[in-house]
């Protein structure tokens, strides 16, 4: 495929409404960005399709950026719930 690819800083919603509007033609998300997408009134209309990639591993890396004036308490509590399973 010789798609013509263009670097944005537009968000999710933002992308998908290119999409919905021809001015683009497709765009990659994390499946749960997706899923929550398509399930809002918004994007609910079956007009944008989703394709997962079987080869993909499940779920995106995120970070979380903490300055150092967050007291040692507050960042133990944040690291165990991010730990705690779901």
């Amino acid at each position: 495929m010789k798609a013509q690819r263009v670097s944005t800083t537009a968000d999710y919603r933002q992308l998908l409404r290119m999409i919905g509007a021809d001015r683009a033609g497709l765009t990659f998300l994390p499946q749960e960005e997706a899923v929550y997408y398509l399930s809002t009134p918004e994007f609910s209309s079956g007009d944008l399709v989703m394709v997962r990639f079987k080869e993909l591993p499940p779920g995106e890396k995120r970070y979380l950026y903490c300055s150092k004036s967050v007291p040692v308490s507050v960042m133990a509590n944040i690291n165990r719930q991010l730990r705690a399973p779901r």
